[in-house]
């Protein structure tokens, strides 16, 4: 199985019944969630998704883990030092990189990603005179990371990351990397030495994780954070490569990333210009 075809296979395994209520929650064979995760989903989601108040459009989804580095193909980056949460609320922060170890994604956010998937995997190769883009997300992950991670970019999206594990307080998650397994797509690649950060005897020498907290609820985060979750318009924000970003900033490079996609994986001019409202903005597809 290839890559793309293994990215259409994940993708379209689920489409949200109703994408406003139903959502995704993606977890990986290696990992073991906390009994509050529940809790802190509902309680994250009625927060930032469903309050009119604090709601916003580029807020794809709740990671549970707190990774130790990002996905990339390149060398290993630590997260430490977080970034610096308000004294009181829960610690959290806005990260523009995907996750496939324990995350949940908005119904209508995943619509959208099959919606891009579909034109992306449709569009004309890149012409010769214009670089292809590097692949930027580890073979460790499912190879639908990359394509999401571009959809992060070009909209300018990023998800809800848990910094509290990092200050010492329970974790929600625990990734198991002692039996850690290379995707099925990846595998041939690993082998032949591609993945520039670990191959699969590495991984599987890592030592076992510690196992979560073993509470019901999230009620013992509120015991250490009883203000609860900050407004999410505080939040520290960073892009996939770990850079702290405004919100000027982000929508800058959101806009020249979507062009040069356009370009480079839309079938557009470089002239042309995206209405920015739906997935097709990023394509100029025949037909």
């Amino acid at each position: 199985m290839d890559p793309v075809e293994a990215s259409l296979r994940t993708v379209e395994s689920f489409y949200p019944l109703n994408p406003g209520v139903s959502h995704l929650l993606i977890l990986s064979p290696d990992t073991e969630v906390a009994p509050s995760f529940y809790h802190y989903l509902k309680y994250s989601i009625l927060a930032y998704k469903q309050s009119a108040r604090t709601s916003t459009s580029q807020l794809i989804g709740i990671s549970l883990e707190l990774p130790s580095t990002k996905p990339t193909t390149k060398e290993d980056y630590s997260l430490s030092p977080f970034p610096e949460a308000k004294s009181g609320h829960i610690p959290s922060f806005l990260w523009q990189a995907p996750n496939s170890n324990a995350a949940l994604y908005f119904g209508d956010k995943w619509a959208e990603f099959h919606s891009f998937l579909s034109h992306r995997l449709d569009s004309p190769e890149p012409k010769a005179s214009i670089p292809s883009s590097e692949k930027l997300v580890s073979t460790r992950y499912p190879s639908f990371m990359e394509y999401l991670l571009e959809m992060m970019q070009a909209k300018g999206y990023y998800i809800l990351y848990p910094s509290f594990p990092g200050t010492g307080a329970s974790s929600l998650v625990t990734v198991h990397q002692d039996l850690s397994q290379t995707p099925e797509e990846f595998i041939q690649d690993t082998k032949n030495g591609v993945d520039e950060n670990k191959d699969a005897d590495d991984v599987e020498m890592m030592p076992p994780g510690k196992t979560p907290n073993q509470a019901s609820t999230i009620m013992t985060l509120f015991d250490t954070f009883d203000l609860g979750l900050p407004n999410i318009e505080t939040l520290p924000l960073l892009s996939f490569d770990g850079e702290e970003l405004t919100q000027e900033k982000l929508t800058q490079q959101t806009k020249e990333y979507s062009q040069q996609f356009r370009t480079l994986h839309g079938g557009c001019s470089s002239d042309q210009e995206g209405a920015g409202y739906s997935p097709s903005d990023l394509f100029c597809l025949e037909g």
